[in-house]
């Protein structure tokens, strides 16, 4: 399943990325202006739209207090951040808000605050449970979108903390990970979890260098529960609000959001239509957004015929390569050269250009497939069309330069029976051996009378052809 996961572009990662990092951000403005959740209501429409709509009518009753003390815990944390890298800005930066409540005398009548949190750990750790097979049934296909959810959020959050650390993403074994703790925590009655940006982008923010940071992160919780969860009462949600806006901001790449507007298009577009997408639909959807969008431009990338002619030069040995034309003159042989991925995606386009060869006066067509990746039955049929059609006129087609597990394929097919075994030529070590052993051979079915060099040789205008050397 990891595995899978590579085929989600950067482009997703930095707009999935920072439409997070704005739904943090806004999601931070009630407690950065000290009104009650619960007075704003139910967000009725998802994403920052929701948020604004539910905002906007209590913006009159912000509470200057918490204001005052989430923008000075904010630049305080920058102040610190701007002094030293290594300061522990964000706790410095709480701590003092904590005292400056403490200190004033404000309770929670003067502005919002964390308020008592429970003392200890769960009394109970392994809960009594049982298995309803029939319940178990009912929801598998759940469970598995949510664990599919949870993966992909996983490495989305991973791939952008690691493009900042310059780190590696091992997605299987995050994968492995995350079951196990999810399977261990079921039976602590635990909800199941994936990872947060939230939490991960405080952890890089703090200094964390490697995944114990997480670790230390549970122990140091668990030891303010144990030991001094009452000191906890005193921090205000302000200055919560400020260390999260900062955060936020450090999920957006502005950077590379601005080099691929200016370098390619498509990933521009996927990034951007990712990035909206988050903002405005439920979070966990901008991801499938992205990744499906991604897809469609690789197909519609990988989609485009590239196939070129390859044409003799004066130079003994020499060819000069350039895109097949429209009109290809009265020569009697053919030598093309198809690149990339020939699937179902390329076989229209593929056989109006070979029907046009079809009907044109060569005798002899060469195909050079050093340079194919791969090759789909849809293709192999357009080829094999083709080769029936050119036989039935009494003309031929030439296979080179193909690789061992091309040759396979072809040959599994049944292609070679068609085309003739002394058709075909496979890539050897010599530097364009294949294409001379099959020029050779169209010399040989043309009766030996007529030079090749002669008739693949064009008129003397290269200019804009591209030298092959093989």
């Amino acid at each position: 399943m990891g595995n899978l996961i590579r085929y989600v572009s950067r482009s997703v990662i930095i707009g999935f990325s920072a439409g997070a990092g704005v739904l943090i951000a806004v999601g931070q403005i009630p407690n950065l202006l000290g009104l009650s959740r619960s007075d704003l209501g139910t967000r009725v429409v998802p994403g920052v739209v929701g948020d604004a709509l539910r905002l906007t009518p209590h913006l009159h009753q912000t509470n200057l207090h918490a204001l005052g003390i989430g923008l000075g815990t904010l630049v305080l944390i920058l102040i610190i951040r701007r002094l030293s890298r290594l300061a522990p800005g964000p706790l410095i930066g709480v701590v003092f808000a904590g005292g400056c409540v403490a200190f004033a005398g404000w309770n929670m009548q003067t502005l919002p605050l964390v308020g008592e949190l429970p003392h200890g750990l769960p009394d109970t750790f392994i809960a009594p449970w049982h298995i309803d097979y029939h319940q178990a049934e009912s929801m598998l296909g759940g469970a598995f979108a949510l664990a599919l959810l949870g993966m992909i959020e996983t490495v989305a959050i991973g791939k952008s903390i690691a493009s900042k650390t310059g780190s590696t993403v091992r997605p299987n074994q995050e994968f492995f990970a995350q079951g196990l703790a999810n399977v261990l925590g079921a039976v602590c009655q635990n909800i199941p979890g994936s990872a947060s940006f939230t939490r991960s982008a405080l952890n890089y923010q703090a200094g964390g260098q490697t995944r114990f940071a997480g670790v230390y992160s549970a122990i140091a919780v668990a030891l303010i529960y144990l030991l001094c969860a009452s000191l906890a009462w005193y921090i205000p949600m302000a200055s919560l609000a400020a260390v999260l806006f900062i955060i936020a901001y450090s999920l957006v790449d502005w950077r590379y959001m601005l080099r691929i507007g200016k370098t390619s298009k498509s990933d521009a577009a996927v990034c951007m239509v990712t990035f909206l997408a988050a903002i405005t639909l439920p979070l966990h959807y901008a991801i499938y957004v992205g990744v499906f969008l991604n897809i469609g431009v690789y197909l519609q990338q990988s989609s485009r015929l590239r196939i070129n002619e390859m044409i003799r030069t004066h130079s003994a040995g020499s060819f000069v390569e350039r895109p097949l034309q429209e009109k290809h003159g009265k020569r009697t042989v053919m030598f093309l050269q198809m690149e990339g991925d020939l699937f179902f995606g390329v076989a229209d386009e593929l056989r109006d250009r070979l029907n046009r060869i079809a009907n044109g006066s060569a005798r002899v067509v060469i195909f050079r497939l050093k340079r194919t990746h791969s090759i789909d039955s849809t293709v192999l049929q357009v080829v094999e069309e083709f080769a029936q059609r050119m036989q039935e006129t009494g003309r031929f087609v030439i296979l080179c330069g193909m690789r061992e597990e091309l040759m396979d394929i072809i040959q599994h097919y049944g292609l070679d029976k068609i085309i003739g075994q002394q058709n075909l030529f496979p890539t050897s070590y010599g530097v364009f051996a294949a294409a001379q052993q099959a020029l050779d051979r169209a010399r040989d079915l043309l009766g030996g009378s007529i030079d090749t060099q002669e008739l693949l040789l064009e008129e003397d205008d290269s200019e804009g052809y591209t030298y092959d050397v093989g």
